[in-house]
């Protein structure tokens, strides 16, 4: 298991080495969230990384940039887990917030695991970090929807021109 966000840049290679032996669970989130998400991780690095530098280059305006980039790389999740129906699982970050519960539970079964109501207070509950991921989520003992809806903080003109590249 592995959750680093920028990977998802590499879906084809990472098909390439692990079709064969490995299963395959994507979470998108909406993606003008995961623009302002990039925006705020890039600003407290102060750059930006090498897979969002032709990015930026196309589009000028940042929140713009992020979003194209995440419409790149949900387009190729979405055609990995058509091409391995059996393998992978795309779910709606949403919908773990909203429902982590039965969401949970819907992934270990897709994993072949038993479900146990305990499993996401333990999860919740672990101080290990197993590995580079999400800082944030280090530090949360609850689930919580700070993190949805973000967008509604951006300016209308900048959602509505890009509503209909994302929208589809």
């Amino acid at each position: 298991a592995e959750k680093t966000a920028f990977d998802a840049f590499h879906v084809e290679r990472i098909e390439q080495l692990c079709a064969d032996h490995a299963l395959f669970v994507s979470v998108v989130r909406h993606p003008l969230d995961v623009a302002i998400s990039t925006k705020e991780f890039c600003d407290s690095m102060g750059m930006y990384p090498s897979v969002l530098h032709e990015y930026i280059k196309k589009y000028p305006q940042p929140i713009e940039a992020f979003a194209h980039s995440w419409l790149d790389v949900t387009r190729q999740i979405e055609a990995l887990c058509k091409r391995n129906t059996d393998t992978g699982i795309i779910l709606r970050y949403e919908d773990l917030v909203a429902s982590p519960a039965s969401t949970l539970r819907n992934l270990l079964e897709f994993l072949g695991e038993k479900y146990k109501p305990q499993i996401l207070d333990h999860g919740l509950s672990s101080t290990r970090q197993l590995g580079f991921g999400d800082h944030k989520s280090y530090s949360s003992r609850e689930v919580h929807s700070a993190s949805i809806d973000r967008w509604r903080t951006l300016p209308d003109f900048q959602v509505s021109s890009l509503a209909p590249h994302l929208n589809p």
